[in-house]
C-alpha cells in the first residue's frame, strides 16, 4: 500500500509541474564576430640595421597625441626589417599606431617611454596629413619609418 502511494503522489507531482522548455536553439556557426587583429608591415628607411640589438618597436594608443606619458593598449616589436607584426585582439574602437626604431639598442619597449632621439613616427595614410585611426580587421597597414622625426616628447 506503501508503494501505491508512492507511485501516486509522484504521478500527481509529474502532472502539476510545468511542460518542460524546449532546448535552445545552437549557437549559430558565424555567430559573434570574435575580435581582431590589425597587422601593420614595419619598415625603417632610415640609417642602421634592424636586428636583434636595433629593433622596430610598434605600439597601439587611443590617442593620436602620444607623449611620454601616454599609455599605449598594445605593443609589438620585430627584429626584421619589412617584417608584418600582428596585434592579436585589437580594441574595436579606433587606434593609432606609433613606431620607432631602437638606434641605440637595448630598449624594451615596455619598461617607459621611447628614449630621447631614436627615430619615430605615427602613421598617416599622408606623409603630411594628420595620424590615421586603424580599426580591427582593416586591411593591413604597410607603415615606414624614417630618420626624418625623433622622438622628445
Amino acid at each position: 500500500m506503501f508503494m501505491s502511494c508512492i507511485h501516486v503522489v509522484a504521478a500527481a507531482m509529474l502532472l502539476q509541474s510545468p511542460a518542460p522548455k524546449p532546448a535552445a536553439p545552437a549557437a549559430s556557426a558565424k555567430g559573434p564576430a570574435a575580435p581582431a587583429d590589425i597587422t601593420v608591415t614595419l619598415t625603417y628607411a632610415g640609417k642602421g640595421p634592424v636586428d636583434a640589438q636595433h629593433k622596430l618597436l610598434a605600439w597601439l594608443f587611443t590617442d593620436p597625441n602620444v607623449t611620454s606619458g601616454s599609455r599605449p593598449v598594445a605593443t609589438q616589436s620585430s627584429a626584421r626589417n619589412g617584417a608584418a607584426i600582428t596585434f592579436k585582439d585589437a580594441p574595436a574602437s579606433p587606434v593609432y599606431i606609433f613606431a620607432v626604431y631602437d638606434e641605440k639598442g637595448g630598449y624594451d619597449g615596455i619598461s617607459g617611454p621611447p628614449p630621447a632621439g631614436v627615430p619615430s613616427a605615427i602613421y598617416r595614410k599622408l606623409p603630411k596629413g594628420p595620424p590615421t585611426a586603424v580599426k580591427a580587421g582593416s586591411p593591413p597597414v604597410k607603415f615606414t619609418l624614417t630618420d626624418a622625426e625623433r622622438w622628445n616628447k
